[in-house]
């Protein structure tokens, strides 16, 4: 089984770098686009460039590409703002999800801002419960600064809708509301994305912010 981490910069080498360090222990290859970076802002461990910002619906499918391209099975798309407590354990739970039952393509971290399956934004039930049913793990939406994905799911996505390719449409420059194409797809395909409430997110989004 081949995992890999893929992260996005542009322009934040310091936030990245912290990343990359809080990730190094986990069994996985990382892959770091600067994507649209000015030079003297290069993360010491980037190893993908684009020198033009395309976009970053763009620059995912760039990094999702390449490591299609290299046969990855699992990839653990981060945004360089996006924080878990437990990121090994996420990585660990999302694999075994999908490991067990194939139609499961999509995991993300468990964010204030997603979408039950019954379009509810963070439903109550959601949190501090033991209850393990089907529908406390399905999301219809979510904001995508965190996710991990399968080579199963994306090549699904991409023959269900030729402008996902092979996860975004990548015309989408600011990448607004752009998950609901591939959300689509998948559930087109009998396919689902799912959360666990174990696994709580946050975004260092300040520094973000001031850049």
């Amino acid at each position: 089984m081949k995992k890999a981490i893929a992260i996005v910069n542009r322009n934040l080498p310091d936030l990245t770098n912290d990343l990359v360090e809080s990730l190094s222990d986990i069994d996985a290859d990382i892959f770091v686009l600067e994507n649209g970076s000015d030079k003297d802002k290069y993360s010491k461990y980037a190893n993908l460039f684009e020198e033009d910002s395309n976009g970053l619906a763009y620059g995912v499918n760039r990094l999702l590409s390449h490591c299609l391209d290299l046969e990855y099975d699992y990839i653990w798309v981060q945004y360089n703002d996006a924080r878990c407590d437990d990121p090994k354990g996420f990585l660990d739970w999302s694999i075994s999800q999908m490991e067990d039952d194939n139609t499961m393509g999509v995991s993300c971290i468990h964010w204030g801002s997603m979408w039950d399956i019954y379009s509810r934004k963070r439903p109550q039930k959601w949190w501090n419960s033991d209850d393990e049913s089907i529908d406390r793990k399905l999301v219809s939406f979510f904001d995508d600064l965190s996710y991990v994905i399968s080579r199963r799911a994306l090549e699904t996505i991409s023959r269900t809708d030729t402008r996902l390719t092979p996860f975004f449409d990548s015309t989408n420059y600011t990448n607004h509301y752009n998950l609901l194409g591939p959300a689509s797809a998948l559930y087109i395909s009998g396919m689902k994305m799912i959360t666990s409430e174990k696994f709580i997110g946050y975004e260092l989004d300040q520094e973000a912010a001031n850049n």
